[in-house]
């Protein structure tokens, strides 16, 4: 009987002692603050959930939107991303501890989002856009990728400098705009106006239709 208590003991022991540690091992990069429709988020492993308010995000993990959904997430370096509608988002990596190795990678492989910059150095801070890499000085800036891959940008505060294996660009303060475009084949071209398919991000899903042109 003592035995068989003992064996009882020692497994619910070990239980406890496991599972913290289990959950240690995926590291919270991000939470989510808002959502609209039914937002998913496939896990590093493969696994794909709903998601909703304060459910947290990881490195590896890809949120995706619907087409007439909406999310905004929080990151650990109090960065602030909104995805917009039929959008795809993955965390490659982030690293937030405050010492000089803290990095950060986003892909955007559809749809559109803005950002605000959190604590990580802009040259640690990186969005990438197929070949595109997007980076930002203080800067709250949005883009976009067209159903015929043409990358729209827009950057409301402070600079955003655009790199892909042509050249390198730059909009916000210190260029001569705040607007542009990159179209597949073509040199990046600035805008005096803001694109349609810019300028949603205010939590409504009737604007989703504003963002396919």
């Amino acid at each position: 009987m003592i035995n068989k208590f003992s064996r009882i003991l020692m497994l619910f022991v070990s239980l406890v002692l496991v599972s913290p540690l289990s959950n240690s091992q995926t590291e919270i990069v991000a939470r989510i603050i808002v959502t609209m429709g039914k937002v998913e988020v496939v896990r590093a492993n493969g696994i794909r959930e709903t998601v909703q308010r304060r459910d947290i995000i990881s490195a590896g993990d890809t949120v995706e939107t619907p087409a007439n959904g909406l999310v905004q997430l929080r990151f650990v370096d109090n960065s602030l991303v909104a995805l917009g509608c039929a959008s795809k988002l993955r965390v490659s990596s982030y690293s937030y501890r405050q010492v000089d190795a803290d990095q950060a990678e986003l892909i955007l492989l559809a749809g559109s989002l803005r950002t605000v910059f959190g604590q990580i150095a802009t040259d640690k801070y990186r969005l990438r856009i197929a070949d595109t890499v997007v980076q930002g000085s203080d800067a709250d800036f949005e883009v976009a990728i067209a159903p015929d891959g043409t990358q729209y940008f827009a950057v409301y505060v402070g600079a955003m400098t655009i790199t892909n294996s042509q050249n390198q660009m730059k909009l916000g303060v210190g260029a001569d705009a705040d607007f542009g475009k990159l179209e597949p084949g073509f040199q990046f071209e600035e805008l005096i106006l803001s694109p349609p398919i810019l300028g949603s991000f205010n939590l409504n899903a009737a604007n989703c239709t504003s963002q396919i042109i």
